[in-house]
C-alpha cells in the first residue's frame, strides 16, 4: 500500500502535507459555494450561511492536521469573495 491513503474520506500521510493535498478542501469549499445565489441574499444572510456551513467543512480535517499558513489565507479569501462580493457577481 502506499501514501497518502485515504482512511474515513481523509488522507493519511507519513510526512508534512503539501500544498497540492490540501486541494479537496479547497474544492470543497469552491464546490460548495457553486450552488449558492449569495446575491440573491442579504450581507447578514450570506454571513449566518458562512458560518453555519462552511466554518464547518474543515473541522475534522484540521482536528487532525495544522494548516499551512497559505490555504488558510486561500480559505479565508473564499470566504471574503462570497460574503462582500456576491452582491456585485
Amino acid at each position: 500500500m502506499e501514501f497518502p491513503v485515504r482512511h474515513l474520506g481523509r488522507p493519511l500521510h507519513l510526512g508534512k502535507f503539501h500544498k497540492v493535498e490540501w486541494s479537496p478542501l479547497i474544492e470543497k469549499f469552491t464546490k460548495r459555494l457553486e450552488g449558492w445565489k449569495g446575491k440573491l441574499l442579504s450581507t447578514g444572510g450570506r454571513l449566518v450561511l458562512l458560518q453555519a456551513v462552511l466554518s464547518n467543512l474543515p473541522t475534522f480535517f484540521l482536528s487532525m492536521f495544522k494548516i499551512p499558513k497559505g490555504i488558510l489565507q486561500k480559505i479565508d479569501g473564499i470566504r471574503r469573495r462570497f460574503l462582500w462580493w456576491a452582491d456585485t457577481g
